[in-house]
Formats: structure tokens, sequence, C-alpha cells
């Protein structure tokens, strides 16, 4: 450890002469004192660690990872094109109610055909309507044009 000291600047009197505090008296506050300039013992400590190291950016896939996804994403396309299908084939039912519906009440049909056959049609078309209605959504398209 070192000692210094710090030395007093010059001091100005009433006068604003500027007096050297050599020449004045120094009071125990201007006194000059001794600073210790304590530096803490640092020491450096280096340990070796340890660790592994694990990547989670991209995970190679093998041949069987491959087809598997390819297998999985075929059968995706193919349960999509199957809701496709129904949702079109519901459509195309529910018009074809719609329309024979509206024919029955037309002068021209009226004119065609008697009144039991428009009921037997009216019907089979109401029995058809209520079906799709109750039909839950397990209901295979394959079904539906074949029955």
């Amino acid at each position: 450890m070192t000692e210094t000291t710090t030395a007093v600047p010059p001091s100005t009197d009433d006068s604003g002469n500027q007096t050297d505090s050599a020449n004045k008296t120094a009071t125990p506050a201007e006194q000059a004192v001794p600073v210790k300039n304590a530096t803490a013992n640092l020491t450096l400590l280096r340990e070796e660690i340890k660790y592994n190291t694990v990547d989670l950016d991209l995970i190679e896939l093998n041949k069987d990872l491959v087809e598997a996804s390819k297998s999985k994403l075929h059968l995706i396309k193919e349960k999509e094109k199957e809701k496709r299908k129904k949702a079109a084939a519901i459509n195309s039912l529910e018009a074809f109610i719609f329309d024979t519906r509206d024919r029955l009440s037309q002068d021209e049909f009226i004119k065609c055909s008697t009144e039991e056959e428009r009921e037997k049609i009216s019907s089979k078309l109401s029995e058809v309507d209520n079906w799709l209605m109750e039909a839950d959504n397990s209901v295979e398209t394959k079904v539906m044009f074949f029955e």
C-alpha cells in the first residue's frame, strides 16, 4: 500500500490577493490528509466447464421419416378431397330438392302430371330432405349417391 498526500491549493484573502498556504498556518481541516489507495486483491479463477450442445434447428430426416411424412400428407389430401366431394354432393342434392319442389308448383309440370304423381314426388323429396337434415357427418359420399 502506498500513502499519498494532497497539496492544498492557494487561497485568497479578503482583499482578493492570492496567498500562499505556506505562509499561512493551516487549520486542521485544511491540513494534507493522507489518502490510502487500497486496491482489493482480486484473484481470477478459471475453471473448465464441461457441457454438451444440442442443435434444435433442423432434425435430419432419414428415408423412413420422409416416406412416413409423404404418406401422411397424401392421406390428408385424400381426406380433403373426400370432404370437398361430400360437400359438393350435399349441395347438389339440396339444389335438386329445391329445384324439383319449385317445378312441382309450375303450370307446365301440373299440366303433364297427376295429383297423385306430384304428391308421391313431394313425399320422396321430403323424405330425402329429412334424411339429409338428420344425417350426421359420418355418412360417406358413396352412401349418399347409391341409396
